[in-house]
């Protein structure tokens, strides 16, 4: 779980990411339209410059005192409109410039994150195969103890069964022979039937837990850690 919780953090960082990316380029195209269009203006305004300054040369000689200051005039009004066009050019560029190395910066934090999206994946993936192996292990010992579980029941039944037999038996012999000889009898045979049906209870309990121990270890030796 936290490795998932982990996993949806890094994934709205790549979408943080991705969005800063967008604007980026939207930022980037309106700068583009605005370089456009001062370098239109520019171009507007040179064409403007040089046909008003081929007007002026080719202007003739008699022309009078009044309206050549006034064409110096309107040429110096244009040559400064032309610098301060120039100048929002330069500015316009320079923004561009930024705005490409913050794009750049923005692509690079978007590779970086898919790379640790990627990294990521790849550990959850194994986490949840180790945790499946671990469920399958777990679910095969549980079904060996129900079988020897099972197993214990139906050999406790198998030696139970004569044993009961033998006491009806003795019972019956109880009545043929005399009272103190019919206990003392039946004494023995019940102790010697009692300490050797514990002692295979014991040997089978034994072999059992033996067994479950020797499969956990398998199982977990197998598990990928």
């Amino acid at each position: 779980m936290e490795a998932l919780s982990h996993g949806v953090t890094e994934l709205d960082g790549a979408n943080s990411s991705s969005e800063r990316v967008n604007e980026t380029l939207a930022a980037l195209e309106s700068a583009k339209e605005a370089y456009a269009q001062e370098l239109s203006k520019l171009k507007t305004l040179n064409d403007s410059f040089s046909k008003q300054l081929d007007q002026t040369k080719d202007a003739s000689p008699r022309r009078s005192k009044k309206q050549l200051p006034e064409s110096y005039i309107r040429l110096e009004n244009l040559t400064k409109e032309r610098e301060s066009l120039v100048e929002e050019l330069r500015q316009e560029k320079t923004r561009y410039k930024e705005l490409e190395k913050e794009l750049e910066q923005v692509h690079t934090e978007k590779l970086e994150a898919q790379m640790c999206l990627s990294v990521l994946n790849d550990t959850i993936k194994t986490a949840l195969d180790s945790e499946n192996l671990r469920l399958e292990g777990n679910q095969c010992i549980i079904s060996d103890q129900e079988a020897l579980t099972w197993k214990l029941k139906e050999t406790s039944k198998s030696y139970v069964a004569p044993f009961n037999t033998q006491i009806r038996e003795l019972e019956s012999m109880r009545s043929n022979v005399g009272q103190e000889e019919v206990a003392f009898m039946l004494f023995n045979k019940l102790c010697i039937r009692g300490l050797w049906v514990l002692l295979e209870l014991f040997l089978f309990c034994h072999a059992m837990l033996c067994f479950i121990l020797r499969t956990m270890k398998e199982n977990y030796s197998s598990t990928p850690t």
